[in-house]
Order: structure tokens, then sequence, then C-alpha cells
């Protein structure tokens, strides 16, 4: 598996980014489960930044991280659908710095300030 990332993502990750733009544009359901990152279509700029800067040092693989995290971003019109239902669980993490994940954010995000 390990590989196999690396493999796709040897010229950077923008295309791996935009390469489940399609299927994402199909899907009308997302059921999501993430227990211990913030699924991407509901991260941060700040957020995935921070993932993927990671990643490409992990990696050592071609530094495109602008043009990723604009991908990635792009991927989130999704969301914004009226035919898309995204029914989703968010397992509280306590070590997201607030940097990363701002408050205000995440309230708006769950509506509860708790």
């Amino acid at each position: 598996m390990y590989l196999e990332f690396k493999r796709q993502t040897r010229a950077g990750m923008k295309q791996m980014m935009l390469s489940t733009l399609p299927l994402y544009e199909r899907t009308e359901r997302f059921r999501i489960y993430e227990h211990h990152t913030l699924p991407g279509l509901f991260q941060t700029v700040a957020y995935t930044r921070a993932m993927l800067e990671f990643w490409f040092n992990f990696l050592e693989i071609k530094n495109d991280i602008d043009e990723a995290v604009a991908a990635k971003m792009a991927r989130q019109s999704v969301l914004y659908e009226p035919a898309k239902r995204s029914p989703s669980c968010l397992k509280k993490r306590r070590s997201i710095p607030a940097t990363v994940m701002p408050r205000p954010w995440l309230v708006s995000l769950t509506g509860s300030s708790h």
C-alpha cells in the first residue's frame, strides 16, 4: 500500500487530489467515519496544508502543496450541492492544534459549542 501511494504521488499530490473529483461529483450520499484525522471534505486550508506537509516530507516527493491544497478544497464544493447528503461521524480528538482547527469553524460545523 505504501509503495502504491508513493507511486501515485510521484509527480506531486495535485493530480491525486483531482483524480477523485469525478467520483465525488457522481456520489449522492457520502457516509463518512474517521477516527483519527478530520475527513478531507471537512478540512480547513490550514489543516490540509499541515497534513500534506507531513506527507511531502515523508514520501520525499515533488512539493506542489499550493496546487494540492487548492485541489483538495475544490473537492469540498460537493458538500454544498442540494442533492448531496453527507451524514458523518466525527470523533473528537484532543491533539488537533487550535491553529489548525479553529474553534469557531468547528462550532459552525457541529452547531455545538461543547
